[in-house]
């Protein structure tokens, strides 16, 4: 079976395995929509404040504080119109995720990598929801044999974890490096080889 979309002489159908990966990945695209709706969390406190690192001067920590105290209230004045953009605009993109793209193509190469490559421009996922998102792929292209050992999470944490004891001897910054999840999305890929296209579930 193949999904029928748009296509050209250079660009293949969908095959019935890759059809239901994508369709997996709309229902982590929805999902995600929802949850960005109204980001309750990020109007209190912006995620990028996680790699906030206290000073332990006393004069530098008071200046973060008077910073913070500035840099608060403005972003949640920022978040509240942000939500309410996505609060208007919701319907018109729900309502899109169960639209076919018209340049949604089968990937050049049939493999995960290739497969993100393809699919990944057309979907809003967080990091954590991009690594489950493969992971249900897996089944779905090689098997639940090899969906029970190769498992990108175990991947991604095996890439952080080198990333950080390298960071430690070398003193580089982790964030220099490539992102540790590309990599091991990279390295699952190249486990797993190439998949034939029938779903293996």
């Amino acid at each position: 079976m193949t999904l029928l979309i748009p296509h050209n002489k250079h660009v293949g159908l969908l095959s019935e395995a890759e059809s239901a990966c994508f369709d997996i990945a709309r229902r982590y695209h929805r999902r995600r929509l929802v949850a960005d709706v109204v980001d309750v969390k990020a109007l209190f406190w912006p995620r990028n404040l996680k790699r906030l690192s206290w000073s332990n001067d006393g004069s530098r920590f008071i200046v973060q504080c008077l910073v913070l105290t500035v840099y608060l209230p403005l972003n949640f004045i920022f978040q509240l119109l942000k939500s309410a953009q996505n609060i208007l605009l919701f319907p018109f993109r729900f309502a899109a995720s169960w639209l076919t793209p018209g340049s949604l193509h089968a990937p050049g190469e049939k493999n995960l990598v290739g497969l993100y490559n393809a699919f990944f421009p057309f979907l809003r996922l967080s990091p954590e929801d991009a690594v489950a998102c493969i992971d249900e792929w897996v089944p779905v292209l090689y098997g639940p044999a090899k969906a029970k050992v190769h498992r990108l999470a175990r991947y991604v944490d095996d890439e952080r974890i080198k990333q950080m004891k390298i960071a430690q001897q070398s003193g580089v910054m982790a964030a220099s490096f490539r992102s540790y999840r590309a990599i091991a999305r990279e390295r699952l890929s190249k486990d797993l080889g190439h998949y034939t296209g029938s779903r293996q579930d």
